[in-house]
């Protein structure tokens, strides 16, 4: 009697605790049904804030794990239901976007300061995609717009996450201000890593709300598309890793888009045709927390292994005159801090054309096979050097070999710039493929043994001495559109008017000198070169 009792006893409390834990298994999974709910609603009214009315959003299985603290939506799909115009006039003209999976793992909640402050071990995004195209501007609502980390702090005190994973990203947007302005934005395999990731907007982070112990980011390409679709910026292979301070790409490219020939015609706002490619470019010693937390970006190195830059400037075609800045105004300008402590290039090729207004057939000048180096390049005038210097070595129309050494100025109160070089022994008719076709001027004869140069400038005028050393100097001017010489013009010039050698007759070294005065609406290698040709015309007329 006293075995049935305690049995009965036991078996009691067996039920009582197998009734608990179904309970609780019970009240688990309703908390987790519920905590699905929440999640999908949230989700949806996210995206229904960010797009805008017209969105159909798509969710796939939601997971979620109390024990494990863990949350996992899979196959999330937004996409637009129409064009409606949003607000005054911003239209999103159609939205594709997606992730196949978004996991959270390790998740934790508590109040900081009357905030909610999240944390999680781990976030992983799996191939997220969109393609996006908007029309027109939002209006300006008289403040400035919210940054990333302000949207965020204004609902969180905090969040940290352990490592933050994406993979397989695709990304194709298209913002356009109206019919000829807008912006292109590609990204193709872009993979990103973050791990010690934090913002925390307490008074104690001292106006640094943002923090990462690394930040490791990889993309196949990344393409930038600006103006009117004239132009797309384009790199590949793209590294970038904030714990070894560098970031690498194998090929920067601007490709035109449009061919060279009908450039200025398809170009509605007709800039030149451009193009450039640099290879293997590499920067070391990178400060990317200078760079978010006081917008400078500060580089111990930059090189690149070789690079080819062309230039088409058709004068047949009308272009509204822009003041055109020297390259030192530019770095100047920039909308960030830059300190560039050293650069060095190889294997660069220059090329630039210019189709004359009754020409039929451009102008060339080009140099091969440069290399050099450039320091304190930066923006910067504190504690930094007076002028920022460029050396280069390159042959002219591959046949002069040129020495050359810029400075200029870094202070945008220091209007002083300098360049002086030397270039060596070549044949003068190799500048016929730049001088024939835009002067009606041809080199028949002569050797050039070298030419020594210096020139002083400001933005508005320059002064130039030069020794040009060189023998037997002849010239021809040339019909238009006519492959035939003048003669009598030729005559006159050969025989009255042209120095053939210098030294002359009398073993007297002429030396040549002359100031210029700028049009700004040209560029600053047009600058330069009109410079260095007050010395040569002072020598050799």
């Amino acid at each position: 009697m006293k075995e049935n009792k305690t049995f009965r006893g036991r078996t009691k409390a067996l039920v009582i605790a197998g009734s608990i834990v179904i309970f609780l298994v019970a009240c688990m999974f309703g908390v987790e049904l519920w905590l699905k709910h929440r999640i999908r609603a949230a989700i949806e009214k996210e995206a229904a804030a960010l797009t805008g009315s017209g969105i159909d959003v798509g969710i796939g299985r939601i997971s979620v794990s109390l024990a494990k603290r863990s949350v996992t939506v899979r196959n999330i799909h937004l996409k637009s239901q129409n064009n409606d115009p949003g607000h005054a006039g911003f239209t999103l003209v159609s939205l594709d976007a997606g992730v196949e999976r978004v996991s959270l793992r390790g998740v934790g909640y508590k109040k900081r300061n009357g905030k909610p402050a999240l944390s999680a071990a781990s976030i992983v995004i799996v191939a997220p995609y969109a393609t996006v195209v908007t029309q027109g501007e939002k209006p300006d609502a008289g403040t400035p717009e919210k940054t990333f980390q302000q949207s965020i702090t204004e609902k969180l005190r905090a969040i940290a996450v352990g490592e933050i994973r994406i993979s397989g990203t695709k990304l194709d947007y298209v913002a356009w201000k109206d019919e000829q302005d807008g912006t292109r934005i590609g990204i193709e395999n872009g993979d990103l890593k973050v791990e010690g990731f934090m913002i925390d907007s307490l008074p104690a982070a001292a106006g640094k709300i943002l923090f990462s112990d690394d930040i490791t980011f990889t993309a196949g390409r990344v393409s930038y598309g600006y103006g009117a679709g004239d132009f797309v910026l384009q790199v590949d292979t793209v590294s970038l890793n904030t714990a070894d301070r560098t970031f690498s790409l194998k090929t920067a490219s601007l490709i035109p888009q449009y061919p060279k020939d009908e450039f200025a015609q398809k170009s509605p706002k007709h800039s030149d045709w451009t193009e450039f490619t640099l290879r293997g470019l590499t920067l070391a010693g990178v400060d990317y927390a200078g760079l978010v937390n006081n917008k400078e970006l500060a580089v111990d190195s930059l090189t690149f292994a070789s690079g080819h830059v062309a230039s088409y400037k058709n004068r047949q075609v009308w272009q509204e005159p822009r003041v055109k800045p020297m390259l030192y105004q530019t770095i100047q300008s920039l909308p960030l801090g830059v300190d560039i402590k050293r650069m060095s290039f190889a294997g660069l090729d220059i090329e630039y054309d210019e189709l004359a207004a009754g020409g039929d057939s451009p102008g060339t000048v080009f140099f091969t096979k440069g290399f050099g180096t450039a320091q304190n390049i930066t923006n910067i005038a504190d504690g930094h050097d007076r002028f920022m210097t460029i050396e280069m070595t390159a042959n002219l129309m591959d046949n002069g070999p040129l020495h050359a050494v810029f400075l200029f100025p870094v202070s945008p109160q220091d209007d002083h710039w300098e360049a002086k070089g030397r270039l060596g022994k070549m044949d003068p008719a190799a500048l016929n493929r730049a001088i024939e076709p835009l002067a009606n001027i041809k080199i028949k004869t002569g050797t050039i043994h070298s030419v020594d140069f210096h020139i002083t400038g400001t933005l508005a005028q320059s002064h130039t001495t030069l020794t040009m050393l060189y023998n037997d100097l002849s010239v021809a001017f040339m019909k238009k559109h006519e492959a035939k010489e003048r003669k009598l013009m030729t005559f006159i010039a050969d025989e009255m008017v042209l120095k053939k050698d210098n030294p002359g007759h009398n073993g007297k070294v002429r030396p040549g000198e002359g100031d210029f005065t700028r049009d700004p609406h040209k560029s600053m290698y047009n600058f330069m070169w009109k410079s260095l040709f007050q010395g040569i015309k002072s020598t050799a007329l």
